[in-house]
């Protein structure tokens, strides 16, 4: 027998989250649904951005270094897509002062550009409060499990806590060490 309802089961827990990137023209405007910026070491291998799995790596690190990029989880303006925005070190650094001075990123109104309208040109980030009264944001995603179904990774990988601001906020950045000071 059929189970009708007058509303939508509660979402549970998946991967429905699309990863994407500051585009070479144009803006991208959303809500960033979490608390604390996250992120690992990568490296650009075989066309794409893998994560370095450390010892396990297949990337051969001596040719090959890693870069961290951050992972920030947002609802899109427009049309409420809750995405994963990938973001360089640099562009990050933004994030984590706002972090830093504000204690928590959700519910942050995020505007990205590209300084040069090219595809890899730097990231400006435009970081601005709202009223959280007014907003329900949907609950923060498990990012690094999202990026594992991505990445096509089934294995759990570490997240360690490695940024503390002395000022004693809270705010934490969180990623999983690098195998070696390989940095690009």
């Amino acid at each position: 027998m059929e189970k009708w309802s007058n509303k939508p089961p509660q979402q549970k827990e998946g991967y429905g989250l699309r990863l994407i990137r500051t585009p070479k023209s144009g803006r991208i405007r959303a809500l960033i649904t979490c608390e604390e910026l996250i992120g690992t070491p990568t490296h650009y291998w075989g066309g794409r951005t893998v994560p370095c799995q450390g010892s396990d790596c297949k990337v051969p690190h001596e040719t090959i270094g890693w870069r961290w990029h951050g992972y920030v989880p947002m609802i899109l303006e427009g049309d409420h897509e809750h995405v994963i925005l990938e973001l360089t070190a640099q562009a990050c650094e933004t994030i984590a002062q706002y972090a830093e001075a504000n204690g928590s990123l959700r519910g942050v109104l995020l505007t990205a550009t590209r300084a040069t309208g090219v595809k890899n040109g730097r990231v400006l980030l435009k970081l601005e409060p709202t009223n959280l009264k007014t907003i329900v944001l949907p609950p923060e995603p498990d990012v690094p499990k999202v990026m594992r179904h991505i990445w096509g990774i089934q294995e759990e990988t570490t997240v360690e806590k490695t940024y503390s601001p002395q000022r004693g906020n809270g705010f934490v950045v969180r990623q999983t060490e690098p195998p070696n000071g390989n940095v690009r």
